[in-house]
């Protein structure tokens, strides 16, 4: 009589795992084979999604398909805003927090998302249903993954640079130190499940 499979845990198909191992094993790569390689197996990946996409094409082919417009005065209207809210921010870097230029692109991005937020709020099939704002898990998550991006996930990206020019430290280094601040991504949500 066989043994039943044993199931793999469930955090090995979690999207944390690469948030916890990515960094250092991307400083150990680039300390092996060079940064200018990085591009390159990037470059891989991404052939290797495109020769994959008409597979997942005909896996998907049975589900059925239901005709949905995109929101394209919705999604123009949110380029708009985000390209604008930016652009103040780097005005205000360069030119001064308090000067007309970034004032003016600051004030006309946040303009434009309001105006994105009534054309969702009013379109027939919105890019981003404000219903599901109401959702208190859902705008939690949400909130979740926005001060992340905002704190951690900058972290993530400047640390490296900062411990090598300020120590001295290798890129295999700096991704070592690095599993001190994402290690917790990884241990976190296996106790709170």
């Amino acid at each position: 009589m066989s043994a039943a499979p044993v199931p793999s845990p469930s955090w090995d198909r979690s999207p944390v795992c690469p948030l916890a191992f990515g960094p250092s094993l991307c400083g150990l790569f680039t300390q092996v084979v060079g940064w200018r390689f990085v591009y390159g197996f990037q470059l891989g990946c991404l052939v290797i999604a495109c020769l994959g996409m008409p597979l997942i094409r005909r896996a998907a082919a049975h589900e059925k398909r239901h005709a949905a417009r995109i929101d394209v005065a919705g999604a123009v209207l949110f380029c708009v805003a985000t390209t604008l809210t930016l652009g103040g921010l780097a005005l205000g870097s360069a030119t001064g927090w308090l000067s007309l230029p970034f004032l003016l692109c600051t004030a006309a991005g946040l303009v434009a998302y309001g105006l994105f937020a009534w054309r969702e709020s009013t379109a027939p099939s919105p890019l981003l249903s404000l219903r599901t704002l109401r959702n208190k898990r859902f705008s939690g998550m949400t909130l979740v993954v926005a001060v992340s991006s905002f704190t951690f996930t900058n972290a993530v990206a400047y640390l490296p640079v900062f411990f090598q020019g300020a120590y001295g430290s290798s890129p295999g280094a700096s991704g070592a130190f690095l599993m001190f601040l994402t290690m917790p991504v990884l241990i976190s949500p296996l106790i709170a499940g």
